[in-house]
């Protein structure tokens, strides 16, 4: 339940650019790599121990999710290179 909430704000603006302009390479990476952050913490085993230091906290939830931030800030770009 964690994943899916946290993975919630990336969500929309990912699912409004590819319905915008399609997917592309980025998006599709971006979304495999939601889903496999998601079903991890699904199928993964409880913990022994669990730190009430919020730095910790804070430490692996950047680690974690830091990867969905680019997704909110890509833009269509200009084109480098025209294709024949």
């Amino acid at each position: 339940m964690v994943g899916i909430v946290a993975v919630l704000p990336f969500a929309y603006p990912l699912y409004r650019q590819v319905s915008s302009s399609g997917t592309s390479l980025p998006e599709i990476a971006a979304i495999c790599g939601a889903l496999i952050l998601i079903s991890t913490m699904f199928t993964r085993r409880p913990p022994v121990r669990v730190t009430t230091n919020p730095f910790y906290w804070v430490l692996t939830f950047v680690a974690s999710y830091g990867s969905l931030i680019p997704v909110i800030f890509l833009g269509d770009g200009i084109r480098l290179a025209q294709t024949l």
